[in-house]
């Protein structure tokens, strides 16, 4: 299981903000307190489950499940980081499917799920391969908390997504694998009109070859091929419109403390 207790920047940041958000409320009209208040509660964890599965078949593409937080300061800390703008973000909702999920319902859904666990990756068929545990709390920024995220979806050494990858290259064929895998060549080559021709080669072979093109982003040398991988990646979140299912609500109240409190309030 991997870990990452390393997040750990201080809590009394996070004290002092409760704090204030106490007091903040206080002195608030009750109606505006309530709307206030983040969507700590998910409703229907089932039916968001069945969309992931849909997404996860139809794709063939392995998933990200995160505990849906209960308490508010781990809710809106992965609130804010799964509706991040942030280019990291996006290029992981081309990766993989991400989904939130309750505990209860996790613990009902994957019985070999561990008590420090609250995260898990999954295959097509909504199977655990492997898990973690994240403070969402904790995490630095969107990036940081993208590469954790990577990390898990690799595995260690890579094997995890060598997984997918060999299960990718039988799925193509053999003359689809072959174009696929002389596109990716070609997104490093000298002449602009080749790289472009190799992009819309991969872009018309998306979602079959995305751990190959995954497996190129990962282990590209060049910073060309690097970004040419992320580019498409995050072209294909864009085209598929992909979000985390199932996220927790930003609450309106809590942005809006963060911004009156400046960084050193929820500097999530």
């Amino acid at each position: 299981m991997h870990s990452f207790s390393h997040w750990n920047f201080g809590k009394s940041r996070h004290v002092g903000a409760a704090i204030a958000a106490a007091a903040l409320l206080a002195f608030a009209p009750a109606s505006i307190a309530r709307k206030a208040m983040p969507m700590s509660h998910q409703a229907n964890p089932g039916e968001v489950w069945k969309q992931a599965q849909k997404l996860l078949k139809d794709g063939r593409r392995y998933g990200i499940v995160l505990e849906f937080p209960s308490n508010v300061q781990d809710n809106q800390a992965l609130a804010m980081l799964l509706r991040s703008d942030d280019n990291s973000l996006k290029e992981l909702l081309g990766m993989v499917v991400i989904v939130c999920l309750r505990r209860d319902f996790l613990n009902k859904t994957f019985k070999e799920l561990k008590a420090a666990e609250n995260a898990l990756l999954v295959d097509w068929t909504g199977k655990k391969l492997a898990g973690a545990k994240l403070d969402y709390a904790q995490a630095a920024t969107p990036k940081a908390f993208a590469k954790a995220l990577r990390d898990l979806l690799y595995g260690n050494g890579g094997a995890h997504l060598e997984a997918w990858a060999g299960a990718a290259r039988k799925q193509l064929g053999a003359d689809k694998l072959k174009k696929v895998e002389q596109a990716l060549k070609d997104l490093d080559a000298e002449h602009y009109k080749q790289r472009k021709a190799a992009k819309k080669v991969l872009k018309a072979k998306l979602p079959a070859a995305l751990p190959l093109l995954i497996q190129a982003r990962r282990a590209a040398k060049s910073v060309e091929v690097r970004e040419n991988c992320r580019e498409l990646l995050i072209a294909y979140a864009d085209a598929s419109a992909a979000k985390a299912l199932g996220a927790p609500q930003p609450s309106p109240y809590y942005q809006h403390l963060r911004l009156r409190g400046g960084p050193q309030m929820f500097d999530w």
